[in-house]
């Protein structure tokens, strides 16, 4: 029995001990640190944002871009985009989406444009543009008709602003369908390049190319870049085939693609801003309690009371402003890196490697800030500049095919052309290559997970 108690005395000892440590570690983190000029700068990207009326803003449109086909997209954005308002504050009105359905376009399409985008999709080579030239003369279904209509509706939008949502639940915008209203619109004006007043097709792809480059520059949030990115790819590759079908009209369309991107409309500063409220809002509801799902396996009521114990010991040893501080200066430096011309990106890129740590970094204060900087890294987004930055060599690659077809250069020609030609790869100053056998302009870009993604513009 006196082993038993003494047994027992130890172990309320040690209890005792590391309730007190505990004790001590919550007074250690009892104030929270004031706004870093980082994080006030960071705020300040889009706090300043100009207003945007709702029927100028193509991310309305977008949010109310699949609602069933007797729904007006506008109205339904319109009203998503002031529930996505009220669900940044209050996460209790989730369940309050006003749009209860969406339309599935892919499940409801032709046969040629469901050819087109399974051999497009990762890679544009011969056999999507020969996928391309089946789709042209195929009827259309009566989604796919919607589909394109919505979508030219939406070029007609001048300017995008998001709601930066602060819940990962907040549905985004059918992106999908979207992209695929650009295919079809692609399909189209191939389809009538011959026959169709040259000024129809030019004022369309001029339309097509003002838009994701407005979305492009003025993207909030990381995700909606990501697909402006992957528009331009693809009006710059479909939109070459068009411009090889016309008989004229092509200097419009050269005309639009001869300004280069800056370095400012490159740039991932707004996006991060974007990030990082999303990041800091999201984990303030963490430590208001309201999202206990993040953290437990619902379906299990073990993990659910483990993760809500484990939850409510880690609150008070979390101080947001220290995270949002830290995660603005990171976010900021990243962004300040990649501000520079794109022939310096690889040496940027090599010097945010050296920097990429995933160690554990154990501190008292903001313990689980710290906790979650080790498991996060710092490598999250350092290959995003570079996906970002290969639009302008799609650019180039895909307006060097156009002026030399208009001059009509001779195949035997090219070889030389591109070589000696002003418009170059933007990353290393080397001339773009000419693939004799494909009869295509090559731009091979850093835009792919392990690097150089190929990039075909046939003459």
């Amino acid at each position: 029995m006196k082993i038993l108690k003494v047994v027992g005395l130890c172990l309320l000892g040690i209890l005792g001990l590391v309730v007190l440590v505990y004790l001590i570690g919550v007074a250690v983190n009892w104030r929270d640190q004031p706004p870093s000029a980082a994080a006030l700068q960071m705020k300040e990207i889009l706090s300043s944002r100009a207003p945007v009326k709702d029927a100028d803003n193509g991310f309305v449109y977008a949010m109310g871009f699949s609602v069933p086909a007797a729904g007006d997209p506008q109205d339904a954005g319109t009203k998503r985009m002031a529930w996505l308002t009220a669900v940044n504050q209050d996460p209790s009105l989730l369940d309050a989406d006003p749009v209860k359905t969406d339309v599935d376009f892919s499940a409801a399409g032709s046969p040629s444009m469901d050819r087109l985008k399974e051999v497009c999709n990762d890679e544009h080579s011969a056999e999507c543009l020969e996928a391309f030239r089946q789709a042209w003369p195929q009827p259309r279904t009566t989604l796919e008709e919607i589909q394109l209509a919505r979508y030219r509706a939406l070029l007609q939008r001048p300017a995008w602003r998001e709601v930066v949502p602060l819940d990962v639940r907040v549905p985004i915008a059918t992106y999908g369908a979207i992209i695929g209203g650009q295919r079809l619109l692609f399909a189209d004006l191939g389809a009538r390049a011959k026959s169709a007043p040259p000024a129809q097709i030019t004022a369309a792809l001029r339309a097509d190319f003002a838009f994701w480059r407005e979305v492009q520059r003025s993207a909030d949030f990381l995700i909606t870049k990501m697909i402006a990115v992957a528009a331009l790819r693809q009006h710059f590759f479909f939109g070459n085939l068009v411009l090889r079908e016309m008989p004229a009209g092509q200097a419009e369309v050269m005309a639009a693609w001869d300004a280069p991107f800056s370095v400012e409309e490159l740039s991932m500063r707004r996006v991060m801003a974007g990030e990082l409220t999303f990041a800091m809002g999201h984990m303030k509801q963490w430590l208001d309690g309201s999202h206990e799902h993040l953290i437990a396996d619902p379906d299990d009521a073990r993990l659910t009371l483990t993760g809500r114990v484990a939850s409510a010991l880690a609150r008070p040893y979390y101080q947001p402003q220290d995270e949002a501080n830290h995660y603005a200066a990171t976010y900021l430096d990243f962004v300040q890196r990649f501000e520079v011309p794109l022939d310096r990106y690889s040496t940027v890129a090599a010097s945010m490697e050296s920097l990429e740590s995933s160690e554990l970094s154990l501190h008292v204060y903001n313990f689980t800030g710290h906790i979650l900087r080790g498991l996060a890294g710092t490598s999250t987004f350092s290959g995003y500049p570079l996906r970002v930055g290969s639009i302008e060599g799609m650019r180039r690659a895909a307006l060097l095919t156009a002026r030399l077809r208009e001059r009509g250069v001779k195949l035997e020609a090219m070889a030389g052309e591109v070589s000696g030609a002003d418009l170059r790869n933007p990353f290393n100053g080397q001339p773009f290559e000419w693939n004799a056998d494909e009869q295509a302009v090559i731009y091979v870009g850093p835009d792919a997970e392990g690097g150089r993604k190929r990039h075909p513009y046939f003459y």
